[in-house]
């Protein structure tokens, strides 16, 4: 057998696997969009309340995450046709996290105005397997609802005692309190796509979220790590859902 006729069969099988994959390219339309989004913790969240206590000194520690906190969403959106009604988006999603409490105070020995700064920072990364309904006319409003991988990262917690009128530093310290964790989260969204310039879309949509749905965790021992994002520092309280509210705007990209 002459070594053409050797590679035949495997050439006629990969030729078969090119069309196949040519075929359901041609059936499969993807949009990528790369945009910002912004991350609010709303209800009862621990990590929403004051870093440092202002009233009672028994107040617990809170994550000093108040208002937005900034972030950036990568997504593929795959649908069959670019008409369909149904479409499927995978995403990730970056959060950046910032507290801050600043206290002002006088020294009695000099007189001289002290300021006590307290800060907390923190990342949260989710992977989000969703599904899209359009049902208007030619997609310009839809509505979404996703599953998502949550994974919070080591927070770290820092202190600094500096003179107001210097900024000359007295004291400062750094901590990493927290260990990284892993939660299961869903989010519901609504949001609408405009035309911008061919082959781009706008994209804008809110939604509202659960970080830790599943695998929720009791509060330790409260001598051991914590997750300031998620964990409650009372022992032996099971983590409540942490709620959020995201809006975003991304740029959609027509392949």
């Amino acid at each position: 057998m002459t070594p053409l006729l050797r590679t035949l069969p495997a050439l006629l099988v990969l030729g078969m696997l090119i069309v196949s994959s040519t075929d359901l390219a041609a059936q499969v339309t993807l949009r990528p969009s790369l945009g910002l989004q912004t991350f609010s913790f709303i209800g009862n969240a621990p990590a929403a309340d004051p870093l440092a206590p202002v009233g009672a000194r028994n107040e617990p520690l809170g994550g000093g995450f108040e208002g937005g906190q900034p972030g950036a969403r990568l997504q593929l959106e795959i649908s069959t046709d670019k008409d369909a009604i149904l479409r499927f988006p995978l995403s990730l999603e970056y959060f950046s996290f910032d507290g801050k409490t600043t206290f002002s105070v006088t020294s009695r020995s000099s007189g001289r105005p002290q300021r006590l700064t307290f800060t907390h920072t923190g990342n949260i990364l989710t992977a989000n397997l969703g599904v899209t309904a359009a049902f208007f006319e030619k997609q310009k409003i839809y509505v979404s609802g996703e599953l998502k991988g949550v994974y919070f990262s080591e927070s770290n917690l820092g202190s600094r005692q500096y003179y107001g009128d210097t900024d000359e530093t007295l004291r400062e310290t750094s901590a990493t309190p927290s260990d990284g964790a892993f939660r299961i989260g869903a989010m519901a969204r609504v949001g609408a796509q405009l035309p911008f310039f061919d082959p781009f879309l706008l994209d804008f949509s809110a939604g509202i979220g659960v970080v830790n749905m599943l695998l929720t965790e009791t509060t330790p021992d409260p001598n051991t790590n914590l997750n300031l994002f998620v964990i409650d520092q009372t022992p032996g309280i099971t983590e409540s859902n942490l709620q959020y509210f995201t809006i975003g705007m991304s740029i959609i990209w027509q392949l």
